[in-house]
């Protein structure tokens, strides 16, 4: 599906950042914990490697 084809109903033709304030959400130092989603395959691959306890040097299959 291309950019044009989705519905913009709900946007306004112009939005006022006049009131914007920069860095209103900013805080120096913080750290992002981002949820991460991974097939099943290389959860797993990811476990065995963390249970051994060490860095295997095998790929993750594709």
């Amino acid at each position: 599906m291309a950019m044009s084809d989705l519905p913009d109903d709900d946007l306004p033709v112009e939005i006022d950042f006049s009131r914007a304030v920069r860095g209103k959400f900013h805080s120096p130092g913080m750290t992002f914990n981002l949820p991460i989603y991974l097939d099943e395959e290389v959860e797993i691959h990811a476990g065995l490697v963390k249970r051994g306890g060490r860095r295997d040097p095998t790929p993750i299959p594709a």
